[in-house]
């Protein structure tokens, strides 16, 4: 099994989606194996930056730090295809129909979750989150 970093992100604490967002990971078979709620600093949103520019990781920062969010280490047998699968394209535009972008995403930083994208990543991930 392998775990995953995902973020219920501030827009979707705001819109209370959280419930909704983990029904559809759980009718996916993604446990859910270590859960908690915080606001972010400025620290710890610039650490989930590594593929944004400039201009984005500032807005990213300002974001993600202005509501709590809901941290989530889920599990499953080839968890990141799969996570991939059910979250969609980082642009909810873009996203497959029914993914948790497409349905809840507004623009790129704006798009409900936040994923880890690969199991390095993930392990440094939920070492300094949790």
């Amino acid at each position: 099994m392998e775990k995953c970093l995902f973020i219920i992100k501030p827009d979707a604490k705001l819109r209370q989606l959280d419930k909704e967002i983990k029904k559809m990971l759980t009718a996916k078979h993604f446990a859910i194996v270590d859960a908690k709620e915080m606001t972010l600093n400025d620290e710890q949103a610039s650490f989930l930056t590594e593929d944004l520019s400039l201009q984005e990781k500032a807005s990213y920062i300002d974001f993600m730090t202005c509501a709590p969010c809901e941290l989530l280490v889920i599990e499953r047998k080839k968890v990141f295809p799969q996570v991939r699968r059910i979250t969609g394209n980082d642009y909810p535009q873009a996203a497959d129909k029914g993914t948790i972008r497409s349905r809840f995403g507004i623009d790129r930083i704006h798009n409900a979750v936040y994923t880890s994208p690969d199991l390095e990543t993930a392990e440094k991930e939920i070492e300094y989150f949790f």
